[in-house]
């Protein structure tokens, strides 16, 4: 990403295109995509895909809090010249207010496609991996990385399994924290009741 924004043909390319509105997904590159916003006076629209003080907690968890007043001057700079801001849910938009940004926002939330899961069949997924009818199933999908804090899925579970020993828990996803969470599930002996399938497609 830094690359693309120091890439001086993009920037030339950009610049000769034709653009009603800018739309930014990521802090990097968003960099570029102000400033052309900015120059040729575009609407600024922003989606942001994460709560802020979850993603600084899971990356530095001791100093979150000491961070979190520079993060926030940091993101109020940042967001300042945005028309506009969207989130993919109730926390998200929270977060963004707790964190000073004043920007109106909205809270759109990730679609899904009906038509493409109304032809799976509803018993693929439990014959695949062998599980049983009488088996309750939890499942969690997503990246497997710090700021998804998927150990503590698993220690929760823990406490189900404690309570419901015939039930199980399918982590659909991959990450850098892969091999952490598989550990995690070694050491609290729950190899038979909880699986990581990696990605699905």
């Amino acid at each position: 990403i830094s690359l693309l924004f120091l890439n001086r043909q993009l920037k030339k390319t950009l610049n000769k295109t034709p653009i009603d509105i800018v739309h930014n997904h990521c802090l990097l590159i968003g960099l570029l995509g102000t400033k052309i916003a900015k120059n040729r006076s575009l609407p600024l629209i922003g989606t942001i895909h994460m709560n802020f003080y979850d993603y600084v907690r899971a990356l530095t968890p001791r100093l979150a809090d000491s961070i979190m007043p520079f993060t926030n001057w940091a993101l109020q700079k940042y967001y300042r010249d945005y028309d506009s801001i969207i989130t993919n849910s109730n926390k998200g938009s929270k977060s963004l207010k707790n964190s000073g940004i004043k920007n109106l926002n909205h809270i759109l939330h990730n679609g899904v496609n009906l038509q493409y899961i109304s032809k799976i069949k509803p018993n693929l997924f439990t014959k695949k991996y062998k599980l049983k009818n009488n088996e309750p199933l939890i499942i969690l999908v997503g990246r497997i990385d710090p700021e998804k804090n998927v150990p503590l899925a698993v220690l929760a579970f823990k406490e189900v399994h404690k309570k419901i020993p015939q039930a199980k828990l399918a982590i659909i996803g991959d990450g850098s924290e892969r091999k952490k969470v598989e550990t995690l599930i070694k050491q609290h002996q729950l190899s038979k009741n909880v699986f990581i399938t990696g990605f699905i497609k």
